[in-house]
C-alpha cells in the first residue's frame, strides 16, 4: 500500500513555537513510541528500527546546542515510518559505512532524508529526518561505500 505523504503533513499554521514543539512531541510518541520511551517499527525489508523518545531533540532541533526548533521537520513526523516502511512512492534506501553502519532513506522529489544507525547487530536506531536540497540528497549517494539496496516498486517492497 502506498501513501500520499503530503496528506500526512502536519498543519502548523497559527501555532507558536511552544505549541509546535508540544504537537511534535505528541505526534512522535503516537507514530514511533510504544512504551517506556521506546518503540520498534519495521523497515521495507523487515528489519527492526528502534525509536527513543529521548532522541526527539536531536532529530527535531538544530543549532549548536539544539536550541532551534525545526518546524519543517516537525511537520513531516508522520512521514518517517511510512518512508522507512517502504510505502512512500519515489523513495529509495541506501547503506553506507562510516564509523558505523548507516542507512538512509530518501524521497528526492520532496527533498527528504531519514537516517538510521546500526549500533547493535540486530537493530537499527532512528537518528534524524530532515528536508535538504536535492544536491545534498544526491551527494549522500557518493562515497563511504554508498550502495542502494532498495527502490520503491521493487519486488522486496511490502
Amino acid at each position: 500500500m502506498n501513501v500520499n505523504l503530503d496528506s500526512l503533513k502536519l498543519d502548523l499554521g497559527g501555532l507558536d513555537d511552544d505549541s509546535i514543539e508540544g504537537l511534535g512531541r505528541e505526534q512522535y510518541r503516537i507514530a514511533c513510541i510504544d512504551s517506556n520511551g521506546r518503540g520498534i517499527r519495521v523497515t521495507h525489508d523487515g528489519e527492526d528500527v528502534e525509536f527513543w523518545e529521548s532522541r526527539f531533540d536531536h532529530a527535531f532541533f538544530t543549532g549548536t546546542n539544539k536550541e532551534v526548533l525545526e518546524k519543517r521537520r516537525i511537520a513531516r513526523i508522520k512521514w518517517i515510518c511510512e518512508v522507512i516502511g517502504g510505502r512512500a512512492p519515489n523513495s529509495d534506501c541506501w547503506e553506507v559505512s562510516e564509523n558505523l553502519r548507516k542507512r538512509f532513506y530518501r524521497v528526492v522529489g520532496k527533498g527528504y532524508i531519514i537516517w538510521l544507525e546500526k549500533y547493535q547487530a540486530e537493530c537499527w536506531t532512528f537518528s534524524t529526518a530532515y528536508i535538504a536540497p536535492i544536491a545534498h540528497l544526491h551527494k549522500q549517494t557518493r562515497g563511504n561505500g554508498a550502495k542502494r539496496i532498495w527502490k520503491y516498486g521493487q519486488k522486496n517492497a511490502p
